[in-house]
């Protein structure tokens, strides 16, 4: 009994398949936003080239990890139509449909009209390929490119005498092979499968490597096209063409894939990263469809030897299993990586399906095949519609757009993000001023950017995954309640969890763990601090003015007026004591020479500190401690030691200490400074030591008894 369904049936099926497949892609796609934040590069470059087309410039910004065909797609209906959500959606959401399309198409050439039926159904429902084509990004085009190549090859007409009509369709499939790598740089991992696939239909014969040659031909010549269309089009930045913009974008895949910043190919392999590239898949796409498909690829051997479909099943073997293995062998971040071949493994789900159907020993039960057949289809599609609609994949609301309108839009002030260059987008709509801050700024880039006119504060979900990052970048900022919230249920994507868990040795499921104790802390909402209620004047005695609390912080703002080694003193008149301790805001990685120090400062009537002070220069090399003496009127240096290979962090506590007639200094329980002098200890307020000119952030200031 052969398995197959009616006309009318056939007909309907493809026609819900595509309904759900044009839902799940398009339905609130415009309102969503404009792309999942990390990508924010791909959509400036493409609305810089936008305007270039329009004739407003020739000098665009193009970032380093572009891919020109897919900055060209998403930049032409910018041109056409203007910038927008829809205009810069529509295009992946679009080729994310038609990458489904196309899958199926495949495997109608390969299996027939069940098998890719079951293949549309599938791939409508595949949350991972809902996800990216939801985002813009380089993902959904780069395989529209690489399927298209793939079907390109299967309607020639292998083992014939080439024609004009066979040349010209091996053409074309170089040429989409070549429109696939100027999309998506993950395409290299594929870059020989459509050879392998005609080297497979054509066997050992001379027709096959004329067929071959003209395959390759195309992709040469679509790329050097390409090249020169750069070159003369865009003089700058993209001077060196194509080449110039490919050879950066592999010396930053290579960096993360390939040996860790190394440009050989094959340097190392990431064996462990295989098993997590199926944990990954697992979790982010449609289990029971990757089940599905994996059963079909451990039978693969089987199918070899006995099968009945051994021409297909070796062309479809070439397509799934070949990068299944570059990326679980030789990169980090497989689960983004796999993005450009995933939708066929909806495929290798479809003829695992078919070929379970017609087994022998169900085929002996009347409609069991038919039962079974339904069963394996009905189940990983449910399960697949319902992963797909949940609130990280699908969303109905822009939480930037509510954001920007709730803080600079009503306020006519500027709004501070941490994030990549995304949000300046919805900011440009709206025209809100936003500032973008990175990792190794803290309350002191807080404190500058709000006196620039940024009053607000933005924190968004990527925290959740950088879990304790939070309170590491901005510790002081822990344990106090934001000013307000945005409702947010969709501010954070799938992806980021996935990429995150390679760089950070985790699973998705851990990193989602990690999301889900946020959303517990902070509830589906974006908080938001009003810094004018978090920056204050500190108020202590001595140069306060160029001092603030941000925060529960103390940080002393950099001064252009005095000399460069004039230093700022302030002192908490409150407290007294032999001494003083500090604690401050320090990176565990120190790249450039950080400035601090404590001191502890007698009371004199006026605003001058009469005492004395340790201060602290800290650097990769080591840490510098220099002992000084505190006048009225001026800072005289009493000792100075260096100790190489030693830093400070943010748990150390650098002190000062003065008993009888002598001083010292160091950090933690380590002594550095032990200095006898001829003067007499007394009381002292414990003080912050700071260079004029450079920022010093405190978490802690205790007086010593």
């Amino acid at each position: 009994m052969t398995v197959s369904c009616s006309a009318s049936i056939c007909i309907l099926v493809t026609i819900l398949a595509l309904g759900l497949g044009v839902f799940l892609r398009f339905a609130w796609v415009a309102e969503q936003g404009f792309m999942e934040y990390d990508e924010g590069w791909l959509v400036e470059s493409a609305a810089s080239m936008a305007a270039q087309l329009r004739g407003a410039s020739r000098n665009i910004y193009v970032d380093f990890k572009s891919s020109p065909v897919t900055i060209f797609l998403t930049a032409l209906p910018i041109a056409i139509f203007g910038e927008s959500s829809a205009t810069i959606m529509y295009p992946p959401a679009l080729l994310g449909l038609l990458g489904v399309i196309c899958s199926a198409l495949v495997a109608h050439r390969l299996y027939g009209q069940l098998t890719a039926l079951i293949t549309l159904v599938l791939g409508a429902v595949s949350p991972m390929q809902v996800l990216f084509s939801r985002t813009a990004a380089i993902d959904s085009p780069g395989f529209f490119f690489l399927g298209m190549s793939y079907l390109a090859i299967m309607l020639s007409m292998p083992r014939k005498k080439l024609c004009l009509k066979e040349g010209a369709i091996l053409l074309g499939s170089g040429a989409l092979l070549g429109l696939s790598l100027a999309a998506n740089y993950r395409c290299l991992s594929c870059l020989f499968i459509p050879s392998l696939i005609i080297i497979i239909r054509e066997g050992a014969q001379f027709e096959a490597l004329k067929k071959l040659c003209i395959h390759i031909a195309g992709f040469i010549l679509c790329l050097a096209l390409i090249d020169v269309v750069i070159r003369l089009a865009y003089p700058y930045p993209l001077s060196d063409g194509f080449y110039g913009a490919f050879k950066a974008q592999y010396q930053h895949i290579s960096s993360k894939s390939f040996g860790h910043g190394g440009v050989g190919l094959l340097p190392s392999l990431h064996i462990k990263d295989g098993w997590n590239l199926l944990l990954s898949l697992m979790d982010l796409d449609n289990t029971l469809m990757l089940v599905l498909g994996a059963v079909w690829v451990l039978s693969f051997p089987l199918l070899m030897w006995q099968g009945s479909n051994r021409l297909s099943d070796l062309q479809l073997g070439a397509i799934v299993i070949v990068p299944i293995f570059l990326f679980s062998m030789l990169t980090q971040t497989a689960a983004r990586g796999a993005t450009v071949t995933q939708p066929f493994f909806a495929l290798a789900a479809a003829r695992c399906i078919v070929a379970l159907a017609q087994l022998s020993f169900i085929r002996r039960f009347g409609r069991a095949p038919r039962l079974v057949l339904t069963m394996l289809v009905a189940i990983p599609t449910a399960t697949g519609f319902y992963k797909s609609i949940q609130p990280d994949v699908l969303g109905t609301r822009n939480a930037f757009d509510l954001a920007f309108q709730e803080t600079c839009v009503k306020y006519k002030t500027g709004l501070i993000v941490e994030l990549d260059r995304g949000p300046g987008f919805y900011a440009k709509r709206l025209n809100c001023k936003t500032s973008s801050i990175g990792g190794g700024v803290s309350h002191y880039g807080l404190a500058k950017r709000y006196f620039e006119g940024y009053r607000f504060w933005l924190i968004d979900g990527q925290f959740s995954v950088y879990r304790d990052n939070f309170k590491y970048l901005w510790p002081s900022f822990e344990n106090r309640q934001p000013d307000f919230f945005i409702p947010a249920e969709t501010y954070i994507r799938l992806d980021h969890f996935t990429s995150h868990a390679f760089w950070l040795g985790t699973t998705y499921k851990q990193e989602r763990k990690h999301y889900e104790e946020w959303i517990g802390k902070w509830g589906a909402r974006l908080p938001v601090f009003d810094l004018s209620k978090h920056i204050t004047p500190l108020g202590w005695k001595g140069s306060s003015e160029g001092w603030y609390r941000v925060g529960g912080a103390i940080v002393s703002m950099p001064s252009s007026g005095p000399a460069k080694d004039e230093l700022m003193v302030t002192w908490d008149s409150s407290n007294s004591g032999t001494g003083a301790v500090a604690r401050f805001n320090l990176p565990d990685y120190i790249d450039h020479p950080i400035h601090v120090g404590v001191g502890m400062c007698e009371s004199t009537p006026g605003n001058l500190c009469n005492g004395f002070g340790v201060f602290t220069i800290a650097n990769n090399a080591g840490l510098e401690m220099i002992l000084i003496e505190l006048t009225l009127s001026r800072a005289k240096e009493l000792a100075k030691v260096t100790l190489p290979n030693t830093w400070l962090n943010r748990t150390s506590k650098l002190w000062i200490r003065c008993v009888g007639q002598t001083l010292t200094a160091g950090y933690d329980s380590t002594t550095v400074i032990n200095q006898d002098g001829a003067w007499q200890c007394r009381n002292y307020s414990p003080a912050f030591v700071a260079k004029a000119d450079t920022p010093l952030e405190a978490l802690e200031l205790a007086s010593l008894s």
